[in-house]
């Protein structure tokens, strides 16, 4: 039953942080409780890319929070040798039938129990062969179909498979939050899910904005070009080289200097003006504050990534004020607005137009201002955590008055 009561004690007699949270009148709110479940450890900040931590600690703010770790390594193992056998040995994927039914039926019990309001899941196979009365809210930055051909390519078998329990999951979830309107519409119309189950949920910056921002960046000779990109081919660290060899051509009274994170390419970097730092790990706080460090000198920020669902390092340079150049792919256009905070360029756009992209920004004072402000705006708006807290949290309060409702 939900756990909607307001009770009136001494606040030495409850751990509020789990239990509830005491108002101005000191009356005491029990909070309603929540399973989060996935498929990894929300509470490290490595899980897909810090997104699970960051949801995890603003559905903390408002819920008795309960978290499921749903793995069954033998059914992933006999799925995996399935798959193997069916394609003589070429291809796998984490969407399997049997590992999906029985992570399914874990959440289910779960559920099951009546001890939750709500659930609120990461990954798609968690809800496919569900069969519960408890809401569930459903968070990704893609679908099964999107990926296929896009960021990986596992024939048609095994993409009929992954699309089946995707296509499960999708139905069975009572809302399902989308990244990007790139995803939303695939759900809807790929999927045939009504609207009315799919909702706009973006992404947040994993940073802390303090007011040390230099306000004279792109204004100098010294113009400081920053690339952050997990995988160099898919991110196009190519690209990006080759739009600094252009920028030098180009333009030789500034001095350009790009600044790469992530992982390096297999051959050595030849260009000069490159600095490659490899992965920071913010988990460790010198690394933490060169990444920090990084974003506050930078004035163009350049991926012109391939392959994107959305794209956190997006919020960030928008956090920071920092104009974003990029392709025009997967589900960018919610994280980068041509003219608001950078420009989104045509898939195959070469290095030289990436290069004139970045000069008429610099070229024009007033576009420069435009695009850092257009992005700081948008961080405070709506490229934040805390406002994704907030619209999950409204979904969820809605679904479960419902709840009570019915």
């Amino acid at each position: 039953m939900p756990r909607f009561l307001f009770v009136a004690i001494q606040t030495n007699w409850f751990n509020e942080s789990a239990i509830g949270r005491l108002t101005d009148n000191n009356t005491y709110l029990v909070m309603k409780r929540v399973l989060l479940v996935s498929s990894g450890n929300p509470r490290d900040k490595r899980q897909w890319s810090g997104i699970e931590y960051s949801i995890y600690q603003q559905l903390m703010k408002y819920y008795d929070l309960d978290v499921l770790t749903v793995k069954v390594k033998w059914g992933m193992l006999l799925d995996k040798l399935r798959m193997r056998a069916t394609t003589f040995g070429r291809r796998h994927h984490g969407f399997g039938l049997l590992n999906s039914y029985l992570c399914s039926k874990r959440v289910q019990r779960k559920l099951n129990t009546g001890a939750y309001d709500a659930a609120f899941v990461f990954g798609c196979s968690n809800t496919a062969f569900i069969k519960t009365s408890t809401p569930i809210v459903y968070f990704t930055d893609a679908t099964t179909h999107v990926m296929q051909g896009y960021y990986w390519n596992y024939g048609w078998l095994l993409a009929k498979e992954a699309d089946f329990i995707q296509g499960r999951c999708l139905r069975n979830n009572t809302i399902n939050l989308a990244a990007s309107s790139w995803a939303l519409e695939d759900m809807v119309n790929y999927f045939e899910v009504s609207r009315q189950k799919c909702m706009l949920c973006q992404f947040g910056a994993n940073v802390e904005i303090d007011n040390t921002i230099p306000t004279s960046k792109g204004k100098g000779k010294d113009i400081n070009i920053l690339f952050v990109g997990a995988e160099w081919e898919r991110k196009g660290g190519d690209i990006a080289i080759d739009t600094l060899r252009r920028l030098k051509e180009m333009d030789k009274d500034r001095h350009f200097k790009l600044h790469m994170v992530g992982k390096k390419p297999e051959k050595d970097i030849s260009e000069k003006d490159v600095t490659h730092y490899g992965f920071l790990n913010r988990n460790i706080p010198e690394q933490e504050a060169l990444h920090t460090k990084l974003f506050k000198e930078s004035d163009i920020f350049l991926l012109p990534t391939k392959a994107e669902c959305a794209g956190i390092v997006f919020c960030e340079a928008s956090a920071y004020g920092i104009p974003c150049v990029t392709y025009d792919t997967g589900g960018i256009a919610d994280y980068v607005m041509n003219g608001v905070n950078g420009f989104r360029l045509a898939p195959g756009a070469s290095g030289k137009e990436f290069a004139e992209t970045i000069l008429n920004i610099l070229n024009t004072p007033s576009l420069k201002d435009k695009l850092s402000e257009g992005g700081k705006k948008l961080y405070k708006d709506s490229l934040n955590w805390d406002a994704c807290g907030k619209t999950i949290s409204s979904v969820i309060e809605r679904l479960t008055e419902k709840s009570i409702a019915s």
